[in-house]
Order: C-alpha cells, then sequence, then structure tokens
C-alpha cells in the first residue's frame, strides 16, 4: 500500500525560492557565469523560475490560493 505524504501547498514555492536562490545568488551562478553562455542564458532560467512558479500555482487549484 503506497503511502501519501502532505507537504501543504507551500511545499512547491519553497523548493522553487530555494532553486532560485542557489541558482541566482551563490557560488553556483559563478560557475556558470564563468562557461562564457550566450547572452540569454539569464532570461533563459529566469523563464524557467517564471515556468516554475506557474505550474505550481497550477497544481494548487483556483480554490487553494
Amino acid at each position: 500500500m503506497a503511502v501519501h505524504i502532505d507537504y501543504g501547498p507551500h511545499a512547491p514555492s519553497i523548493v522553487t525560492f530555494l532553486l532560485t536562490i542557489l541558482v541566482f545568488a551563490s557560488p553556483a551562478s559563478d560557475w556558470w557565469s564563468r562557461l562564457a553562455p550566450p547572452w540569454y542564458t539569464p532570461f533563459l532560467l529566469w523563464a524557467g523560475v517564471i515556468a516554475a512558479i506557474a505550474i505550481s500555482l497550477r497544481r494548487l487549484g483556483h480554490h487553494e490560493v
């Protein structure tokens, strides 16, 4: 029998926030910026953050916001 663990409605938001901090405000940002990525890489990363937020909001449903 599978056990369902409910982390609450705020868990995806917290995970998204922590990953955003990891990518943009940690030594990891120095690492990926030293790789000489194309000029649009930060924009793609922000688009990924926005998409993750949109997906987490869609999963919550209209009544839980």
